[in-house]
């Protein structure tokens, strides 16, 4: 797990700055790297975002998200996102891995009006990679506790098709630095079926993802209106298809995000 250690930084280090903290002004986003969160935006207000990844290594691509939201009524919103790639071949000693592809998806969310903080995601994601041409049916929580600067999140997620169940795990953190930046972080464990293959004997596998950035929320626009995000990450995309499938090798890429809030 090449540079995982960066993402234990960021997580560990907001943690250990909660005793200086004061109460947070920064942004409060909608997405970390490769966890959603339970923001769900106002009625008549929406977001564009932008995902650029690009790994070397042995997953060799460069991948794109355009992640749109809306808010329909007070807790309630919709999220289309898709996630895409070319799709190219890895050549192993004595066999071939394909790899890249697209995943386009649907899901409501809605914030729970019983606990504060949660929201809950559902839809639907069809996938069209070398590994998976199925339509999938997607389920998620995500919580979030925030003290003082620092956010911690939880998120659980269903991604089930016709021929693979991935039920994966997530926490992750954010933690404001003032001046409109922030520390970024997460991980996720997937915990049923395999999402990759192994570059030495071809074999299916699974791996931890994580992800690590600064954002930072531009001046002169509305808070948290546009912002940007730069780090490392090995997951594929923003999709929930992808966001649980780790690069081949599981290859660091840099990670390149815009938010803009309407």
């Amino acid at each position: 797990m090449r540079f995982g250690l960066l993402a234990t930084i960021v997580l560990s280090g907001a943690i250990g700055s909660i005793a200086s903290a004061q109460t947070s002004t920064g942004v409060d986003g909608q997405k970390l790297i490769n966890l959603d969160t339970p923001k769900v935006l106002a009625p008549g207000t929406g977001s564009v975002r932008l995902d650029f990844r690009a790994f070397g290594g042995d997953e060799g691509q460069t991948y794109g998200t355009v992640d749109l939201n809306y808010g329909f009524d007070k807790g309630l919103g919709i999220l289309l996102r898709s996630s895409f790639s070319d799709t190219s071949t890895f050549l192993g000693q004595s066999f071939d891995i394909r790899h890249g592809g697209a995943d386009w998806e649907a899901l409501l969310k809605y914030s729970y009006p019983q606990i504060s903080n949660l929201a809950l995601f559902g839809g639907l994601s069809v996938a069209n990679t070398p590994a998976h041409r199925d339509v999938f049916g997607v389920v998620e929580a995500a919580y979030q506790y925030q003290f003082r600067a620092l956010v911690l999140y939880g998120n659980a997620k269903l991604v089930t098709g016709s021929d693979t169940t991935v039920f994966s795990l997530g926490a992750g953190a954010s933690y404001d630095l003032g001046d409109g930046f922030q520390l970024i972080g997460d991980f996720t464990w997937p915990l049923s079926d395999d999402t990759t293959y192994s570059t030495t004997t071809g074999a299916a596998e699974r791996d931890v993802l994580y992800g690590a950035a600064l954002r930072y929320a531009l001046p002169g626009f509305a808070p948290g209106q546009l912002t940007l995000d730069a780090g490392l990450t090995n997951a594929l995309g923003g999709s929930s298809g992808f966001s649980v499938t780790p690069s081949l090798g599981s290859t660091v890429g840099l990670y390149l995000a815009a938010t803009y809030r309407y």
